[in-house]
């Protein structure tokens, strides 16, 4: 059975090289020349595009945009980071939270939000666990923000990829 369902009118459907459709294979193999596989069911989540553009990067607290590109960070000493997010709503429905997979020894040091120090517990809650920093605000972000998320941690391995991403949470 096949389910489908249309997008909202004038949303787009935005895939990271532009495309326009989707396009999966399956293989199903076994070493049992009796047996065989069967795919039961495939489903997607389809949710509207919270922010025409999203550009974060993590870097060093101090460091020079001169200084910017690949950063050594000495392994296992404590470093303070900085993640900064823009964002570009346009009439988009907005974020309300942010993701972050982070090593585990992460330690939350602040948040700003065009510039302002935000107050956990008033202006946002916070959750650490599993390698993963969240933060859901009080009020969703529904235009063009500017955020400065500040982390200590220290790093155990020769390469480490941080991933982040926004959400909304209804």
């Amino acid at each position: 059975q096949l389910v489908r369902s249309l997008p909202s009118i004038g949303d787009e459907i935005r895939s990271s090289d532009g495309r326009e459709f989707f396009q999966f294979r399956f293989e199903i193999k076994t070493t049992d020349p009796f047996a065989f596989g069967i795919l039961d069911s495939l489903a997607f989540e389809i949710s509207p595009v919270l922010a025409d553009s999203v550009v974060a990067e993590v870097s060093l607290e101090g460091l020079q945009s001169a200084q910017r590109g690949v950063t050594e960070v000495p392994l296992g000493v404590e470093t303070l980071f900085v993640y900064d997010i823009r964002t570009v709503s346009g009439d988009r429905p907005g974020f309300d939270g942010i993701e972050l997979d982070l090593p585990s020894t992460v330690q939350f040091v602040s948040l700003e939000r065009a510039g302002a120090l935000l107050a956990e517990g008033a202006d946002f809650s916070l959750d650490i666990s599993n390698g993963q920093l969240r933060v859901i605000f009080a009020e969703p972000s529904s235009g063009d923000a500017t955020l400065r998320l500040r982390f200590r941690s220290a790093i155990y391995q020769a390469s480490v990829f941080f991933e982040g991403r926004i959400f909304n949470s209804d």
